[in-house]
């Protein structure tokens, strides 16, 4: 018992306990997810880093991606043999419809067909979607 309570006093007052722990708990974070984690952090500061310029390719996946996850919390899940706009067009919500569709149209044309949207658009649009799915209570189907 006097170990612990002499470890104790030692952690207080040492100015490194709580940089530790925060480093520690970093590293059990990034152990725990694993690389995803990682290239989702890195393409989220590539996203910020580039505010005012054009969507790349791989830009424009991680913001589909992420519309993507927000839509499978609330029930919604693109299935495999769904194309991007099969999946747009089958949100019967008109909140919801027209944003992901108009992000949908964005990331195919900046995917596929090397026309590159602004950033600012596609930030907007997932951002509005997020709201919306937010303010939702009940799982949309």
């Amino acid at each position: 018992m006097r170990l612990l309570l002499a470890l104790d006093r030692r952690i207080e007052a040492s100015p490194y306990s709580l940089p530790t722990a925060l480093v520690f708990l970093v590293v059990l974070l990034v152990y725990l997810r694993g690389r995803p984690l990682i290239a989702y952090i890195l393409a989220r500061l590539a996203l910020r880093a580039r505010r005012g310029g054009d969507l790349t390719a791989s830009l424009a996946s991680l913001e589909y991606r992420e519309m993507l996850r927000l839509l499978e919390k609330r029930g919604w899940r693109k299935a495999p043999s769904q194309t991007p706009l099969e999946f747009a067009a089958a949100i019967p919500a008109p909140d919801l419809s027209i944003p992901i569709a108009q992000l949908t149209e964005i990331y195919q044309s900046a995917r596929f067909g090397d026309h590159p949207a602004r950033i600012e658009q596609m930030s907007s649009l997932l951002r509005a979607i997020r709201d919306a799915v937010r303010s939702r209570k009940t799982l949309l189907r």
